[in-house]
């Protein structure tokens, strides 16, 4: 009986209404019988008495149906308030796994939920947490107005424009990527803002030796020809020396000619000097207006022995007006892999072309080869880390990966078009202006 109607209670209120119904219809049928003397009084009392006992058996039924109506629907509410603090507490489960900190935040700027990972940093409670200002919970330094307003801006952003953000704060000497999500809500206007947390401090120092490491390795490649370049205006220096002490000491014309022609020797080592030390320096990630064309011309003047041993052509289309808001260091790590990249792709003979041009708000560098180009089967590998197709000791791996991270911190996006045999062209876009 348990088994066929749910539980005991509800199984004898059935089995009672039933047993109810059948002799509610027995006694109808037996009293409903027709009467020994048609027409009396006593007939016309019996059919009263007939239609109040169906009132009352029908608004049993119907009391009955509006039990089983109201139980069912009490049963289905359980359910479902069961069901949402099933997932309420399936969400607070996942939020309490991850070792990011997640904190939910409202339009007033305090906090509605936090998970674990808050709590352990805190080293409070959740609900002694929840309804503080959301600065108490974000890991800066407390008097680092800055970084406290970044994150506010982007939160007013998610909740007015209800769209995703991220952005970067470095406070207290660390790197954190901070991330906001809306959280709609039918019940609140307003809404909620999600703001999650990564700590890339280490992650980002290890990437920065990587890059620093690609730079040595590049030194080290470039050394033979900044050597070369060296020698050859200190010779001159010393074959002039020569003239000076064999000239006679009134010839002004000789020493005079001398004299500048050493100091653009000079000047000249100076410079490839200059080029190499501030290539290879460890520098900060600073945002500045640069030179593009006297940049690419850097860089080019260090790469100009060994292209030249190639003899390979390069091709600058780039005005000497344009100048960019973006970061040098990184500019330069995406320029010197792609023209490393291209000579390697070159054959003796072949060309290099160097292209910029300004569209709006980016500026847009198209480095572009006449070798054999890059094969279809692997074009979705060739910015994965220590992915090569150059032989063991020729190349890391690492040179268009850095190249790909250094375009996406600056906001801008790469492009590849090759085809076998017709060379390949890298188009790189970045903003003209450093990115909020």
């Amino acid at each position: 009986m348990k088994d066929l109607f749910g539980n005991s209670h509800i199984a004898l209120t059935r089995v009672t209404f039933f047993l109810f119904v059948l002799l509610s219809c027995a006694a109808l049928f037996c009293y409903g019988l027709p009467p020994d003397v048609p027409g009396t009084e006593a007939e016309y009392s019996r059919r009263i008495a007939v239609i109040l006992y169906i009132f009352l058996v029908t608004l049993t039924c119907v009391a009955y149906i509006v039990y089983e109506a109201y139980r069912a629907m009490r049963l289905e509410t359980a359910e479902r308030m069961e069901l949402l603090a099933s997932s309420e507490n399936a969400l607070q489960t996942t939020y309490d796994s991850l070792s990011m900190p997640l904190i939910e935040v409202g339009a007033d700027g305090r906090i509605s939920n936090v998970n674990a990972a808050v709590c352990i940093y805190l080293g409070a409670g959740r609900n002694n947490i929840i309804g503080r200002a959301l600065e108490s919970a974000l890991p800066f330094d407390r008097d680092d107005d800055a970084a406290f307003s970044i994150v506010r801006q982007h939160i007013q952003l998610t909740l007015t424009d209800e769209q995703n953000t991220k952005s970067e704060v470095e406070s207290g000497g660390k790197i954190f990527k901070v991330f906001t999500f809306p959280l709609r809500s039918s019940s609140e206007a307003s809404g909620k803002a999600l703001v999650m947390l990564n700590d890339v401090t280490e992650t980002r120092a290890i990437y920065r030796r990587i890059v620093q490491d690609n730079k040595m390795a590049a030194v080290g490649q470039l050394a033979a020809g900044v050597a070369h370049e060296i020698r050859n205006p200190l010779g001159l220096i010393r074959n002039y020396c020569y003239v000076l002490r064999k000239s006679p000491a009134d010839d002004a014309d000789t020493h005079s000619k001398a004299l500048s022609m050493m100091e653009d020797a000079v000047e000249r080592s100076s410079k490839i000097i200059d080029n190499l030390l501030r290539f290879s320096r460890l520098t900060d990630e600073v945002w500045a207006d640069v030179d593009i064309r006297q940049a690419i011309n850097s860089i080019l003047s260090l790469e100009e022995l060994s292209l030249r041993k190639k003899n390979i052509q390069v091709i600058l289309n780039c005005e000497n007006s344009i100048r960019v808001n973006t970061i040098l260091e990184s500019f330069e790590m995406i320029l010197i892999n792609l023209i490393k990249n291209a000579e390697d792709a070159v054959s003796e003979g072949g060309r290099i072309t160097i292209d910029c041009v300004v569209d709006g708000g980016f500026f847009t560098t198209r480095v572009t080869d006449t070798g054999q180009g890059i094969p279809d089967s692997i074009r979705s590998d060739i910015f994965n880390p220590f992915f090569t197709t150059k032989e063991i000791h020729s190349g890391s791996g690492l040179g268009l990966y850095i190249v790909y991270n250094e375009v996406n911190k600056l906001g801008g996006s790469i492009q590849l078009e090759s085809s076998p045999g017709n060379g390949a062209a890298f188009i790189v876009s970045l903003p003209a202006g450093k990115r909020i």
